[in-house]
């Protein structure tokens, strides 16, 4: 269905999109007990919003498979919607049976209609830099009641029709925005948000802080989806074009994909395998000790890597890490900075000295060299379990506030 045959209204009862539930509430059976609408209008609710609590909550929103707009040749106009299946931000199934076909010019042709009276400015106000009129294919889960059936009529009700639907079917709504429109930026938000992501990878010196940071970011709160539970497919730039005294559609950019793909299980065990056969070297995914924080002592001259437990002090060569500061403004980017390594066992540690110290104010990068601590030799406990991370590099700035140094995170994790 488009968003331009049909305008019946949404019957979901599960609440606003994308908020949390108060709770769940689920019939109790009992010999004797009565059964009235109410009920079975419950136990359907009960295992509606389950399921999409589930759906919202641990797959997040975006399409499953198909739904791919393309030109629908030969016209010029016209637009294809693959058959397909998505989820939105309130956890609803939208699927979608058939391709559908929208007209962008008959579109055209509405929106002047209905906004002609209001705004005299549009189409020229959303138009971009080229004088073209950049679009968004939109979707949405629908749903409409069907099939009228005689029905006795409650005696305090004004109709005496005798008739309600008995079903609800379950469809979706396709709208073409402009992209300047509010509902064309719709996203789905993340657990933990994406911001949060990119600054505990950033930040973080081993998968442990990593799983930390994760957690610490999520139990923030779960968020609520803004949109109304839109989809963006597709954005698309039309040519138009006065013919005879009216504007027309007569030509379309090529089409970009916006849609977000929900893989399936499946495919992530399968690309998870082939990284981990391409990457990852034996004894790589055993709890074996691991690189937990990262400080600088106070005179800037020992940089100092937490363990999560002892490793054998003979297999760190006094080389094993390389030091470059970050100069993007010097001919030399990247300069190196001399350093030499060893093991200390009580708390265990890696300790740095760094041959005239680091700076206040400077970038780094403390890194694992790879030609004195090769994959066929890391750096092992006595159970000859790696060191993690195996290809260690971390990216840090130095502040001096009083007489202290304080790390600090590299640019792209604040």
């Amino acid at each position: 269905m488009s968003a331009y045959t049909s305008d019946c209204p949404p019957l979901d009862a599960c609440g606003p999109c994308g908020t949390l539930p108060s709770g769940f509430v689920r019939l109790r059976y009992f010999f004797g007990k009565r059964m009235g609408v109410a009920d079975f209008v419950d136990e359907q609710r009960y295992h509606t919003s389950k399921h999409r609590f589930h759906n919202q909550r641990l797959h997040g929103a975006g399409v499953l498979c198909g739904l791919a707009v393309t030109r629908q040749e030969p016209t010029e106009v016209m637009l294809r919607v693959g058959k397909g299946a998505a989820v939105d931000a309130c956890g609803r199934e939208i699927v979608v049976g058939y391709d559908q076909c929208l007209d962008l010019d008959a579109w055209l042709r509405r929106e002047l209609a209905e906004r002609g009276a209001i705004d005299a400015t549009w189409p020229d106000s959303a138009r971009d830099a080229a004088g073209d009129l950049p679009l968004v294919v939109l979707i949405r889960y629908r749903d409409c009641a069907i099939a009228p059936e005689p029905a006795p009529r409650d005696p305090c009700s004004c109709d005496a029709a005798g008739c309600d639907f008995g079903r609800v079917r379950e469809e979706f709504e396709l709208a073409i925005v402009t992209a300047s429109d509010p509902e064309a930026a719709v996203s789905s938000p993340l657990v933990p948000p994406r911001a949060a992501v990119d600054r505990v990878v950033g930040r973080a010196v081993g998968g442990a802080m990593i799983t930390r940071g994760l957690a610490d970011a999520a139990g923030v709160g779960c968020p609520e989806a803004a949109t109304d539970g839109w989809l963006a497919l597709a954005a698309i730039t039309v040519v138009t074009t006065t013919v005879a005294g009216e504007l027309h559609v007569t030509d379309l950019r090529p089409i970009e994909n916006r849609a977000t793909l929900l893989a399936e299980t499946a495919l992530l065990q399968d690309l998870l395998a082939r990284e981990l056969a391409a990457q990852l070297e034996p004894g790589a995914l055993v709890d074996g000790p691991e690189v937990t924080a990262l400080s600088v002592a106070a005179d800037g001259t020992t940089l100092t890597l937490a363990l999560s437990g002892p490793i054998l002090a003979n297999t760190v060569p006094p080389d094993a890490f390389t030091l470059t500061r970050f100069e993007p403004a010097a001919a030399t980017v990247w300069n190196s900075v001399a350093v030499t390594t060893a093991f200390a066992p009580t708390p265990p540690r890696l300790v740095v000295t760094v041959t005239g110290g680091v700076s206040a104010g400077a970038l780094y990068r403390l890194a694992l060299d790879p030609t004195t601590v090769p994959p066929s030799a890391p750096i092992v406990d006595g159970d000859m379990r790696p060191l993690r991370p195996l290809r260690a590099g971390f990216q840090f700035g130095i502040e001096q506030p009083g007489a202290d140094h304080v790390v600090v995170d590299a640019p792209y994790a604040r």
